[in-house]
């Protein structure tokens, strides 16, 4: 990141209008050092009356082009500063002042004219002449939101500069040129940051930086529900933020606050698997409920759900999706008896589903079971309705329902389902689940 114009590329030099009047002294400008190598456009060593006056010295005849942006007073009081520019070398903007919004459209709708119409091409912005000025301030802060949305424009480079004051007891000695695009770039990051916390998910860039590319890859695994690779990136982002905390010259170090705090949202995943087990779900539908995503919540929840039923019926068994499709039929045969589509694929399997339905359960055991088929029943509608973007959620009254705060009632009961009470059920019943889930019908 950084400024680098060549002269092989397009130019073009943003600014505000710089005054030039009869109390102005010439002061001498100096091009930071590190701007030395990188900015092509180098100026003369002399006295200068302000940023304008260095335009007009040094670059006209340099593949270079300006946009000056300017109030009606100071273009009509001050239009003199342009009698020695090429008229086709630059063009003026008129704003009006208490309109910042105004003059960011005009600017921003300049950029993508120029970028429309050259494919290498580096923007300038410089703002010192207005910095102090908070239309200026929310000009820049505009502008430089916008330079996010260009990851398409990569081989556009949008750049910020202004000349930064030294002074001494009589005042400004010198001014150096100075880039803003390192400030720019922990705004950027920040807003990256900020994005994730809030939606989990990441705006692309082109920024180089182990942490940044972890979070890329923890939000991929999330959105992709690639469980297995969630913990290996949340581990990595541990292990960054760390070298992040030692090194205070690198870029994300003022930014360990937000980073702690994203972290720290995201501590479950030390006590995530490699996603065989069911808190793995939990852990990731508890977090997509509190992110809004209900229709993410959901899946996790149905089939963390059913891995938990699973897992207890049937301990240290492995399960894939046909086993999790028998714990949903092993419910609906337990409560509603022998139907149509659960009678079984061949003969034992309807031997099995047989035993389930014609079993004399207790009223705990009804009451449990009933229970946990509502759960499942419900969760599965609310999914269903948002996969298929069914218009009808509405409850029995016709009143619509936030399926969103519908989640997270159930998923609470959900989690409430101790051990002791699945322990309620009898052992010969538990050995005929077992035996019904165990079986791999023929197809």
């Amino acid at each position: 990141m950084g400024l680098r114009v060549t002269n092989q590329r397009k130019r073009v030099i943003f600014s505000s209008f710089g005054f030039k009047s009869k109390y102005a002294e010439s002061t001498e400008y100096k091009l930071d050092e590190n701007l030395k190598n990188a900015l092509s456009l180098d100026i003369k060593t002399d006295k200068y009356l302000n940023m304008t006056d260095i335009y007009l010295k040094n670059f006209e005849n340099k593949n270079a082009e300006f946009v000056f942006f300017s109030t009606e007073a100071a273009k009509n009081n001050q239009l003199d500063i342009l009698k020695d520019f090429k008229k086709d070398k630059y063009e003026l903007i008129i704003f009006d002042e208490k309109k910042h919004e105004e003059l960011l459209n005009k600017l921003i709708k300049k950029i993508q004219d120029i970028e429309k119409n050259h494919e290498r091409t580096d923007i300038i912005i410089d703002i010192t002449h207005g910095f102090r000025d908070t239309t200026s301030v929310g000009l820049l802060a505009g502008l430089i939101e916008y330079s996010f949305s260009r990851e398409d424009k990569k081989d556009n480079k949008m750049n910020f500069i202004f000349a930064k004051e030294f002074k001494d007891n009589d005042g400004v000695k010198f001014y150096t040129i100075t880039s803003l695009n390192n400030y720019a770039d922990v705004l950027k990051l920040s807003f990256i940051l900020n994005t994730f916390k809030n939606t989990l998910k990441i705006i692309k860039s082109d920024v180089e930086h182990n942490f940044y590319k972890e979070l890329v890859k923890l939000s991929d695994s999330v959105f992709e529900n690639n469980i297995k690779e969630i913990q290996k990136a949340y581990k990595k982002l541990v292990v960054e933020k760390e070298n992040i905390s030692k090194n205070p010259n690198d870029i994300f170090f003022a930014l360990l606050p937000m980073i702690e705090d994203i972290l720290n949202e995201l501590k479950e995943f030390d006590n995530f698997s490699d996603g065989s087990d069911y808190k793995d779900y939990f852990i990731l539908c508890n977090l997509y409920l509190k992110k809004n995503y209900a229709l993410n919540a959901a899946g996790f929840m149905l089939e963390g759900f059913q891995i938990r039923l699973w897992q207890y019926f049937m301990p240290n068994i492995a399960y894939d999706y046909a086993e999790l499709q028998r714990v949903k039929n092993m419910l609906f045969v337990c409560v509603d008896g022998l139907k149509d589509e659960n009678k079984g694929k061949d003969e034992k399997q309807k031997i099995l589903a047989n035993k389930l339905a014609n079993y004399k359960y207790n009223e705990q055991e009804k009451t449990l079971f009933s229970k946990l088929l509502e759960y499942r029943k419900s969760v599965a509608k609310y999914r269903n309705d948002m996969s298929h973007i069914s218009p009808n959620m509405k409850d029995k009254n016709g009143k619509k329902v936030d399926i969103l705060e519908e989640l997270k009632k159930i998923f609470i009961l959900i989690q409430k389902i101790k051990i002791e009470e699945l322990a309620l059920i009898r052992a010969d019943i538990k050995a005929i689940i077992k035996e019904y889930l165990s079986y791999e019908p023929k197809e």
